[in-house]
């Protein structure tokens, strides 16, 4: 049992993200012994560095029911891990970090199984690491080891140089903005031959289930069933999916994102080993060459009605095998565990940084698409609604579009004003009408509408007419004029049809 404040032994790893000065401890704060800044407390135990300035949209108190988390998952969950990574497990962790520990999912059996010297648990919220605190309270595990609680943004520098042996993470790397400078701070502060792991979604294996589940909503469409709650649900989910697949490039568009990234196993390797780490791995979590496991989940998860999923999965085999037989195996999971070593020998200056860890990828993109790369002329119908409101133009556009190939954005050009949009609200009656044959992929039909407000500055109008272009931004970000500059008068409405 441990008896030493936690606190105390965390002090030497943490310093002001301010300055990078030592840090002492009251009863209510942390402060900095160089510049003089504090940080609370929040109920003695959790450091808040992060004041709010940054947030999730995940909700603490609904988190544990909303993802069935309860214990005996955690312990399955870690003894899973454990395995998978074999010999890459150290007799002993050492001094430990996890990042993004949320309500402490992993956290648990973390701390009841595993041999480490000392733990800080982090998190954006200071809600989630409050339910974190009490899970292990409950747990009678707050005594096994020093275990301290900190906010982290992964965007400030809190942790020394060096200092730690291993570092987690489950599931949060597809939460930060930036995922390559996280990754540079990583290796700073890990100690020479320090290793760290991540579980994150694999992107081939989530795209191929998405183009997988297209095709089955598209022949119960076909088969003209009607509407139900179970197949909206469906096909909403292969929207947002095929919304996030499309923009992985869009870092500004990504922000707004709950869930930022998915990545591509070998893309993360080359990005991580060009930042300096000695050894980087992409380790499968759990293979499902079908994709069915992870479909049955996601029913459940939709809570979709048995009987209906049950229908589907008897569906799904013929479907998804020539999606997922696309796959190489180590993409044959919804989710990597990606392993990273630090060089023993650390080289002295910052390390690289690099623009993009998802960046395009030609050879999974031919995967998206109809069986033919030829582009057919654009079918679209979008109408356009401009009103005076104050001292800017309201823009409404509302409507769809449809190539054989993928559309990132339909771009609104007012002047020299410009506005984009993703392409990928739910769209059956379009599904429909236009794509009975086959003619393009049914993630395409099926999600093609286009829905938004943009307000354009009245400085960049002056009075009387002005010139109004809409055109599609393809996936390789070529052009495609949808509407020819024309000029429009404030209050005119617009319909582009092709």
């Amino acid at each position: 049992m441990y008896s030493e404040r936690p606190l105390t032994r965390s002090l030497t790893q943490l310093q002001c993200p301010r300055c990078g000065g030592a840090l002492s401890a009251s009863a209510d704060q942390v402060s900095c012994r160089h510049c003089g800044a504090s940080y609370e407390l929040v109920d003695g135990n959790i450091i808040d560095f992060v004041k709010g300035d940054a947030a999730t949209q995940l909700d603490a108190d609904d988190y544990d029911n909303f993802h069935a988390i309860v214990e005996a998952r955690s312990f399955d969950y870690y003894e899973h891990t454990r395995q998978l990574l074999g010999e890459r497990w150290p007799a002993s962790l050492g001094s430990t970090l996890e990042i993004g520990c949320g309500t402490g999912f992993f956290s648990r059996a973390l701390v009841a199984r595993a041999v480490l010297s000392d733990i800080v648990l982090t998190d954006v919220s200071v809600d989630m690491l409050k339910i974190c605190h009490a899970h292990l309270d409950r747990g009678g595990l707050l005594s096994r080891a020093p275990i301290s609680f900190a906010t982290y943004s992964t965007m400030d520098q809190c942790f020394q140089a060096d200092s730690f042996d291993t570092v987690i993470g489950m599931q949060v790397l597809h939460h930060l903005p930036d995922v390559p400078q996280f990754l540079a701070e990583l290796l700073r502060i890990l100690k020479p031959g320090g290793r760290a792991f991540f579980a994150e979604p694999a992107r081939p294996f989530q795209q191929a289930v998405a183009l997988a589940l297209a095709d089955l909503i598209a022949i119960l469409l076909g088969r003209g069933e009607p509407y139900s709650d179970d197949r909206q649900a469906l096909h909403n989910w292969i929207a947002q999916q095929r919304l996030s697949i499309l923009h992985q490039r869009d870092k500004e568009f990504l922000l707004g994102l709950e869930d930022k990234h998915m990545f591509v196993g070998s893309e993360f390797e080359r990005t991580a080993s060009q930042l300096g780490f000695a050894t980087v791995e992409t380790l499968p979590t759990d293979y499902d060459p079908s994709g069915l496991k992870m479909i049955s989940g996601l029913m459940g998860q939709l809570r979709i009605n048995r009987a209906f999923a049950d229908e589907m999965l008897g569906l799904l085999p013929s479907i998804t095998a020539p999606h997922m037989g696309l796959l190489a195996a180590k993409d044959q999971s919804a989710s990597y565990l990606f392993w990273l070593q630090a060089p023993t020998q650390k080289r002295n200056g910052p390390v690289n940084t690099l623009d993009d860890v998802t960046p395009h990828n030609a050879n999974l993109d031919d995967q998206i698409g109809s069986a033919s790369k030829d582009r057919l002329p654009p079918r679209c119908s979008i109408e356009v609604a401009t009103e005076l409101d104050k001292n800017a133009l309201k823009v409404t556009v509302n409507g769809w579009c449809l190539m054989t190939q993928d559309i990132r954005w339909l771009r609104f050009r007012v002047n020299e004003f410009v506005h984009q949009r993703p392409v990928w609200l739910p769209s059956a009656d379009v599904h429909l009408a236009y794509n009975p044959h086959g003619t393009y992929a049914n993630w395409n039909s099926l999600c093609c509408r286009v829905l938004g407000t943009f307000c354009v500055p009245g400085a960049l109008l002056p009075a009387g007419t002005f010139w109004f272009t809409v055109q599609a931004v393809m996936m390789d970000d070529t052009i495609v004029d949808l509407m020819l500059p024309r000029p429009v008068r404030a209050g005119e409405q617009l319909h582009v049809a092709m």
